[in-house]
């Protein structure tokens, strides 16, 4: 019975449409006809304009709101936007954690010299194979997952009040090639994060 009127509906609701805007029309026109009646024609252009600028201002009240939406102002804080924030943090915190503790430890580059030293071209190879694959990877998984959220938030704190040294470090040393100390700087950052969502007033 329901895909059975779904149907109808689909099938006569331009033409209903159609009658209904028809209809609306029809009665405004009444309505128009009405208030004129009687009236001389200069009267009647400025009753039609007056409402004309009515309709104008009230279609404008009603939409110019939702497109402008006023700027707030910083300095205000709002305690449920405050709440999110720190949640935000402590979320993605959570995820670059676990993100990090997947990826493992990188492979030691002192061990593998020691095992290839006598051997620069299987070194490069070994080098390539397993270090530089592993920095590559955890650069791409950090830039494409956590690099623009971290960032927002880098700047959602300083908005708020809590701007940090050390973070703004950490978030530099990640936007260069990885190498050694890449893991490292992740981990920093996580701390920072997580330090400066505790000072969130």
């Amino acid at each position: 019975m329901r895909e059975w009127i779904i149907r109808q509906w689909t099938d006569i609701k331009g033409n209903f449409k159609f009658w209904l805007l028809l209809l609306f029309g029809t009665a405004a026109m009444t309505g128009m006809a009405a208030l004129t009646h009687g009236l001389q024609l200069w009267q009647q252009v400025c009753l039609i304009a007056l409402l004309g600028i009515l309709f104008c201002w009230a279609l404008a009240a009603t939409i110019l709101p939702q497109v402008y939406k006023p700027y707030s102002n910083p300095g205000v804080i709002d305690p449920a936007r405050q709440l999110a924030l720190r949640e935000r943090i402590f979320t993605i915190c959570r995820e670059m954690g676990e993100y990090a503790l997947e990826r493992g430890v990188r492979p030691d580059e002192e061990r593998l010299w020691e095992q290839f030293r006598n051997d620069s071209k299987e070194f490069h190879a070994h080098y390539q194979a397993e270090i530089q694959s592993w920095d590559d990877k955890i650069g791409a998984g950090y830039w494409l997952q956590f690099k623009d959220r971290a960032c927002n938030l880098r700047h959602e704190l300083v908005l708020n009040g809590v701007p940090d040294g050390i973070l703004d470090k950490a978030l530099s040393d990640l936007d260069r090639e990885p190498k050694k100390g890449y893991a490292e700087s992740l981990r920093t950052l996580i701390e920072r994060l997580r330090y400066a969502a505790s000072r969130l007033p």
